[in-house]
């Protein structure tokens, strides 16, 4: 950790020439011309005895949905830094707060033996789990993980600082929920149209049709061989792929649930004779133009509203994590005011620097 400060003092010393207040253009690419010698790979921002580093910064804005690739692209160095800096603020702030809950809950459950037992525990898991996905060997996986950018040691630490908060939010904070029927019956009304269940229909089909070489005749008799090989007991996935001639024969003649209204219509004959059969059960056979279709019901789900005693668990769920959300909303502030921080304005400066750097090195 001395070794990490060390690296964050040396640049953190040689960007004290920033101003505290916003730079004008000029003055901003006099800063950056003389910041770009001061980029270091791993800059730390300290957060009282820990830190988070550009690195981690800049793997979250790039796995993200940010608009930082269109801009590197477009914008000079100046314009992305000037453009970027809020965005990579934000990210730094939200990293700063959940490590400040991760310091802040390590120390009200460290004391707890069990806890700590469980947490090395699911760390030994997460470890195999990483292992198993990346290798199947160690030293394949270790690889692997180094290609992407990370470490090992990085992706638990990552998963230790989840398991400890969700630690500390099920021991500190979900013991003072009590939600009552009212309450949830309140958010229920005030939030109707988030409980509308759409209309919805799956099947599988067999899908005979007529081709150039196919008559009406022949397309017909062999609906007919299908159907019977389904009354016999022939199952549909079976018949699918022998007799289909559609596009997902090969996958058995599933269809993916969707909306009837969105179905092509040369297929609403199929979904016209589906209202007349219940799940599990097949149609007669489907006389179309120029096609023959035979279908299998998996699934339908009428449009309308949910009814109260069967979204309680979704309603519960979406209450209190409002509640956590204010929760930690006034925790972090508390945190935040006690905390001992680098300087955030350097820190998002040289961090958006070295992004511009990593983006146009990726196009070139």
């Amino acid at each position: 950790m001395n070794k990490l400060f060390g690296v964050m003092v040396l640049v953190l010393s040689i960007s004290s020439l920033l101003c505290a207040q916003p730079l004008r253009p000029a003055e901003l690419n006099k800063t950056i011309a003389a910041e770009q010698e001061a980029i270091v790979s791993g800059l730390v921002f300290q957060v009282n005895d820990d830190a988070i580093t550009s690195t981690r910064i800049i793997k979250l804005l790039m796995e993200g949905q940010s608009p930082i690739k269109e801009w590197a692209s477009k914008l000079t160095r100046e314009e992305f830094v000037k453009q970027s800096r809020d965005l990579v603020t934000r990210v730094a702030m939200g990293e700063i707060y959940n490590l400040l809950l991760y310091q802040h809950a390590k120390k009200d459950l460290g004391e707890q033996e069990q806890f700590n037992a469980m947490i090395q525990s699911a760390m030994n898991e997460q470890r195999k789990n990483i292992i198993n996905k990346y290798g199947p060997s160690e030293a394949l996986a270790l690889q692997k993980i180094q290609e992407l950018g990370t470490t090992m040691d990085d992706m638990l630490s990552e998963f230790r600082q989840q398991v400890v908060i969700e630690g500390y939010r099920q021991n500190n904070f979900m013991p003072s929920i009590k939600l009552t029927r009212r309450e949830m019956m309140q958010y229920y009304q005030s939030n109707i149209d988030s409980f509308t269940t759409k209309a919805e229909i799956q099947f599988q089909l067999v899908d005979i049709q007529v081709k150039d070489d196919v008559t009406v005749e022949q397309a017909q008799a062999k609906a007919q061989g299908a159907y019977q090989k389904l009354l016999d007991g022939e199952s549909f996935s079976q018949v699918a792929v022998d007799y289909s001639d559609g596009f997902r024969s090969k996958q058995e003649g599933y269809w993916r649930p969707m909306d009837p209204a969105s179905i092509n219509e040369k297929y609403e004959p199929v979904t016209q004779a589906l209202q007349s059969v219940d799940i599990d059960e097949i149609t007669n056979i489907i006389e179309a133009e120029n096609r023959f279709f035979i279908a299998k019901l998996l699934k339908r789900t009428e449009a309308g509203q949910q009814r109260f005693k069967d979204v309680q668990i979704q309603i519960k769920d979406a209450i209190i994590q409002q509640k956590w959300v204010l929760y930690r909303k006034d925790l972090d502030q508390v945190l935040l005011e006690k905390a001992s921080l680098g300087n955030l304005e350097n820190f998002s400066l040289i961090t958006s620097l070295e992004l511009y750097q990593r983006l146009t090195q990726n196009e070139n």
